[in-house]
């Protein structure tokens, strides 16, 4: 898709109107966008059914982070006509986690709150410090995944029926990378969700991992 797109505008750019080149180039680099995507999933993917997954752990405070991590993804929203909400119960929450990886997990539950919802909803990100853990719940406004196909979400390559509300596309490969990480973090991920009323992902991680090192193979 991309190759033809590319090809029309080399071939054709005095001719085409500016507004349809701004929408090939929107092709292009959607389908960049997926292609990427889809790379970075297979070699996640490599790595855990090779036994390589490593965790390389700093200490952080949580709250920041999370808004840093999703600055992508509120723009990608706005485009949408929706709205991120943080909600929270603290100001700081300090805790040892691999930064890359959780922020993995944060924009792919996220982007696909966004991906699964239509425009003018919310999406809200509510994160508690429970003693001695993390719970993050993205909780959208979005068409919910019917009950018998929630089994299937985490399981890779596996889709379910509810299709994309701007045609997005999906590797379904993330979900099962995002539990891989949480529980390499000795954490919990579990989805609720009610057809028509959207869905709530969440995931807890103990602040505190008990290991000798900062690399955790699993």
């Amino acid at each position: 898709m991309a190759g033809s797109f590319s090809d029309i505008l080399i071939d054709d750019f005095d001719t085409i109107p500016k507004e349809t080149q701004l929408e090939y180039l929107g092709h292009i680099n959607a389908s960049c966008d997926f292609s990427l995507n889809l790379i970075r999933d297979f070699l996640d993917v490599s790595k855990i059914e090779a036994g390589i997954f490593d965790l390389n752990l700093s200490e952080l405070e949580y709250l920041s982070f999370v808004k840093k991590s999703i600055v992508h993804e509120e723009i990608l929203a706005r485009n949408k006509s929706q709205e991120i909400i943080i909600k929270t119960d603290g100001s700081s929450i300090m805790a040892s986690f691999d930064r890359n990886k959780i922020q993995q997990v944060l924009i792919n539950l996220l982007s696909n709150a966004i991906k699964y919802s239509f425009p003018n909803t919310k999406i809200v990100i509510d994160i508690s410090d429970n003693d001695d853990e993390i719970l993050t719940k993205i909780i959208d406004q979005g068409q919910g995944i019917p009950t018998e196909e929630l089994q299937k979400l985490f399981t890779p390559f596996q889709t379910t029926s509810v299709k994309a509300t701007a045609s997005e596309k999906s590797t379904g490969l993330g979900l099962a990378i995002v539990k891989k990480i949480i529980e390499a973090h000795h954490g919990k991920l579990k989805v609720e969700s009610e057809v028509g009323k959207g869905s709530t992902f969440w995931f807890s991680i103990p602040k505190q991992i008990e290991i000798n090192n900062t690399n955790l193979t699993i």
